[in-house]
């Protein structure tokens, strides 16, 4: 991996709009695998942050709870991706920015949890992962439905082809470049 990808570049790129264009809200793409991990079966939430069309922060991490069902897990990638977008929007609020919060997930069984109120028939969700919907039913988070091919988190949890590989990476700011920067740092990707 790191010797194909010695020669990428990460851009931040931000798209100068007005307050009532789209793009000045803070999109999160948020996606997960379920079970991903063969040895303690936990598993994997991947999240893209966008803000005014560019990527901002980006994440795959295991979760700390073990999910008995995929819409499960999908539920707790939608809540720690929301998570750190709250806490970048109460950042932007502290400098006078208000901006939207638009959560956008291929997941329609976590969609449907968190667009309603309580555990309903899934019993087995943590508990505390629920404050989520008082979030979505004030109107303080929206959530979307997107296809998979429009999910930027999808290859941060997924095995993806190669072309969606660069493509998510394109759309995240990631770029192949002919040559490398001087300050960027030789690997020793021999061994």
């Amino acid at each position: 991996y790191l010797r194909e990808t010695t020669e990428h570049a990460y851009t931040l790129s931000p798209q100068v709009t007005t307050t009532k264009d789209p793009t000045t809200d803070i999109h999160v793409y948020v996606d997960s695998d379920w079970a991903g991990c063969n040895r303690i079966r936990k598993s994997t939430s991947g999240a893209v942050i966008h803000l005014l069309g560019t990527c901002i922060h980006h994440f795959s991490r295991t979760q700390a709870t073990i999910a008995t069902s995929s819409g499960e897990a999908e539920l707790y990638g939608i809540v720690k991706g929301t998570t750190c977008a709250l806490g970048l929007r109460s950042l932007l609020e502290d400098l006078g920015v208000q901006v939207r919060l638009v959560v956008n997930t291929d997941a329609s069984a976590a969609l449907g949890m968190v667009k309603r109120r309580g555990v309903g028939k899934v019993r087995h969700i943590e508990v505390k992962e629920l404050w989520i919907q008082d979030k979505v039913h004030s109107g303080e988070v929206e959530v979307r439905k997107v296809k998979s091919s429009e999910n930027l988190a999808d290859v941060l949890t997924n095995y993806v082809s190669q072309e969606n590989t660069q493509e998510a990476m394109y759309n995240m700011g990631f770029e192949a470049r002919g040559s490398r920067h001087e300050l960027n740092p030789l690997l020793d990707v021999q061994r």
